[in-house]
């Protein structure tokens, strides 16, 4: 009917549509927006409620596009791109809680050091390879991080385009273990997983 239906969804309750994602959306490439909340850790909703296997699945689908804005500015991009620029299958995928205010552009201080780029992956698929190809020629090493399990992940869909690219890079891939989170707080358990600073 001319309409743009937008599912507004927890992470952990999309993975019971998974069938219905794949042939009743992504197979036909229907533009429907899925608005993924609870993506990555969660907390203390519990260990069945950690948006954790979004990623994983998702990306899994042939026609899925996925985004994974940074803060509010880009959350709301996002959607304006899914909604006004995109004709498709498309998932958006946020945190818990309230996105992030938009900041000044981090500025590092000037140090001698290592020669650090910064990329901002909003779409996780697909990737972007032209930016892979660009880096991989002035840095040996590539480090993704992601709060998904790492089977089926960004980090895994990198590794494996260098690896088909036959580029000479070192990829390390930080990410969740391929196992079910227990409820905690957040910091306790980005601590407790390897993925906190």
């Amino acid at each position: 009917g001319g309409l743009k239906p937008v599912f507004a969804v927890y992470s952990s309750f999309l993975q019971r549509a998974y069938d219905q994602i794949l042939h009743d959306v992504c197979i036909q490439q229907l533009h429907v927006v899925f608005a993924i909340d609870r993506a990555g850790l969660v907390g203390s909703d519990g260990e069945t409620h950690q948006g954790i296997f979004d990623i994983s699945f998702l990306s899994s689908i042939p026609n899925m596009t996925i985004m994974a804005p940074k803060n509010d500015y880009e959350l709301k991009s996002s959607l304006e791109f899914a909604l006004e620029e995109f004709n498709g299958p498309i998932a958006i995928r946020y945190p818990r809680g309230e996105a992030v205010v938009r900041f000044r552009e981090f500025n590092a201080p000037v140090e001698y050091g290592y020669n650090v780029t910064l990329v901002n992956a909003r779409f996780v698929k697909p990737i972007d390879s032209a930016m892979i190809d660009k880096i991989s020629t002035t840095h040996k090493l590539i480090v993704t991080l992601e709060e998904n399990v790492s089977s089926g992940g960004f980090g895994r869909a990198v590794c494996q385009y260098i690896n088909d690219k036959e580029l000479h890079n070192y990829v390390l891939d930080i990410s969740l273990p391929d196992d079910y989170i227990e409820h905690g707080s957040v910091d306790i358990l980005r601590r407790e997983t390897g993925i906190d600073e």
